[in-house]
């Protein structure tokens, strides 16, 4: 029997939520059954220091990072991130453009 792209979207679904609730509520084998409070107490300081809405950090994806997206990222309440940026010049007008198009800190 030839699998579908609905099956394999029920599957994934289905999946995702499985692994969702292992990971949120910590049903590893040493914590079966003991709910974590989300956030945690350390991703809670982490936002906190940052200034964050939401314990995200952009991971910086080489060449293929750009401003837009670390602006895009940091004025939603996550890290936005840059990397790679080529020449000292290249990196001063990104940060400088990422600087300027930022809201800063939440809080």
């Amino acid at each position: 029997m030839k699998a579908t792209r609905r099956d394999f979207i029920k599957t994934s679904a289905a999946a995702g939520a499985t692994f969702g609730v292992v990971g949120a509520w910590g049903l590893e084998g040493s914590q079966s059954g003991r709910a974590i409070q989300i956030p945690t107490e350390r991703a809670k300081a982490m936002m906190a220091l940052f200034g964050l809405k939401y314990p995200i950090f952009e991971a910086p994806h080489g060449r293929a990072t750009s401003p837009d997206l670390a602006i895009a990222v940091s004025n939603a309440g996550a890290m936005g991130a840059l990397a790679d940026l080529g020449t000292p010049e290249e990196a001063r007008k990104a940060v400088t453009r990422v600087r300027a198009a930022t809201k800063g800190p939440t809080t």
